[in-house]
């Protein structure tokens, strides 16, 4: 872990219950759990995909934040 004035670079796997939380922004490789982490703690992210997979949980995270998916918008408290 590398301190660069108020940026805090991770190469160890984080405590998703202490940093997170106290993060402004996440910026990962775009795996579902990092970005449900993110989500769910209304922690701005983002994500760095290479597959398809990681793809559609970027699209899908999308469509939630607008609202396209056809159900109700999604609001983190």
């Amino acid at each position: 872990m590398g301190q660069f004035g108020n940026l805090t670079v991770c190469g160890d796997p984080l405590d998703f219950t202490r940093d997170v939380p106290r993060s402004k922004v996440v910026i990962h490789h775009g795996g579902l759990g990092t970005a449900m982490w993110a989500m769910v703690n209304g922690v701005a992210q983002w994500g760095c995909v290479n597959d398809l997979e990681k793809s559609f949980y970027r699209d899908s995270f999308h469509a939630l934040r607008d609202g396209r998916d056809g159900s109700a918008r999604l609001e983190v408290s």
